[in-house]
């Protein structure tokens, strides 16, 4: 009895002393992290940096103590394990996805050789297969997802979510076939497991992809001057995402991202419709909420914009859209530049807004100011982007 008393005694010792070093060591990896954050990362911040928090400001403050995790954390594993997926993921927040990917990976090999890693390997390759989709690499996705498919068999819940993720990676390596098959399986999955509210983000975010399709195939039919099958296909698309909407209203709330972000199809559908009234109607609302969930200078938010001023055009109120078109032009140019695409485009809507207003020189201006971007960037003279330009200053001239 005394041999036992003596085991259980030295026993029960060993489980304490073993909790508190646990406790211990997660006490001095917070301390790290927060060392590290405010010494390395929050300590450099101009309070006027925030206010203009661009995805460019934003990488000029991390990016400095991104590159000298290694360092700091050479002795603590445990510690830079975690600071390489934290700073991953915000680099994936902010469309960092090659840097992302850098950290990840890292965190990924780090992982392996860790006997009781804080963040699972799993965990990471979501992460990652997220980077990979997102920065349109999806074939590089799809190796990682159908791994994580087969260690979550039996999870239907789980199995859903992967689905819908790996529907996506199929999108961003363009083919669509097996994304709608993915897409189709996620909700007949989800449906099945009853999953409640989990389920629910399933089975709309594959509904809502599957609009995206519609809206997708009518875009492709429309430049192909099939207006008839491209009509067709935006009222079919206009349905099943009215109807996701309407869902995501009721399970999310109106001011939800996912629903916000479905109401801008919804509304962009309206204008193509030509339905332009129920449009700016829409907007009037939806522009205020992207604006606070995303800034001004999202690559969603200057879309939503640009498709409102499409309905002001058609409505043929060129004042507001003149209005609408010179904030979503000035945020283009400094998210892009002038010299891109997009920006030209809506460059030019703006000058065509201020031509039919009367706004000449106003109008000659801005085309010019284009060409000028252009030559800066080193576009020559025959390239297809500056000859289009010097055609619409001289449609206009």
């Amino acid at each position: 009895l005394l041999v036992i008393g003596i085991f259980m005694t030295t026993w029960q010792w060993r489980e304490a002393e073993s909790a508190r070093e646990a406790e211990k060591a997660q006490r001095l990896i917070a301390e790290a992290t927060s060392s590290f954050l405010i010494d390395d990362v929050f300590g450099s911040i101009d309070p006027n940096q925030i206010a203009d928090s661009t995805p460019a400001t934003i990488r000029s403050l991390v990016d400095p103590a991104a590159k000298r995790i290694n360092e700091r954390f050479a002795d603590s594993p445990q510690v830079k394990q975690q600071m390489l997926v934290l700073f991953g993921r915000l680099y994936s927040q902010i469309g960092a996805y090659n840097s992302a990917l850098d950290l990840l990976l890292s965190a990924h090999e780090l992982t392996e050789e860790l006997p009781d890693p804080e963040i699972s390997s799993e965990t990471i390759d979501e992460l990652m297969s997220t980077a990979y989709w997102r920065s349109g690499q999806g074939s590089e996705a799809l190796p990682i997802l159908n791994r994580l498919l087969e260690q979550a068999s039996g999870d239907a819940n789980r199995v859903a979510s992967l689905l819908v993720r790996r529907g996506n990676a199929f999108k961003y390596a363009r083919d669509w076939d097996s994304a709608i098959a993915d897409y189709e399986e996620a909700i007949r999955t989800a449906e099945a497991s009853d999953a409640g509210e989990a389920g629910d983000v399933v089975r709309l975010e594959a509904r809502y992809n599957l609009a995206l399709k519609l809206i997708n195939d009518g875009d492709a039919a429309w430049r192909q001057d099939r207006l008839e099958s491209a009509e067709e296909l935006w009222r079919d698309a206009f349905g099943a995402m009215s109807n996701v909407r309407s869902q995501a209203e009721q399970a999310f709330g109106a001011e939800a991202p996912f629903t916000v972000n479905t109401t801008k199809e919804v509304a962009g559908l309206l204008v193509r419709l030509n339905r332009n009234e129920e449009a700016e109607e829409l907007y009037e609302d939806l522009l205020p909420r992207m604006v606070e969930l995303y800034g001004l200078r999202h690559l969603r938010v200057r879309r939503a914009y640009a498709d409102a001023a499409r309905a002001q055009e058609k409505l043929g109120d060129f004042a507001a859209a003149q209005r609408i078109l010179e904030i979503t032009l000035a945020s283009y140019l400094i998210a892009e530049g002038g010299e891109n695409a997009a920006t030209i485009r809506v460059s030019n809507r703006l000058a065509s807004a201020h031509e039919n207003l009367g706004n000449l020189q106003a109008a000659q201006r801005l085309i010019e100011d284009r060409l000028t971007d252009l030559r800066k960037a080193g576009f020559s003279e025959d390239s297809n982007a500056v000859q289009n330009q010097l055609q619409v200053l001289e449609d206009f001239l």
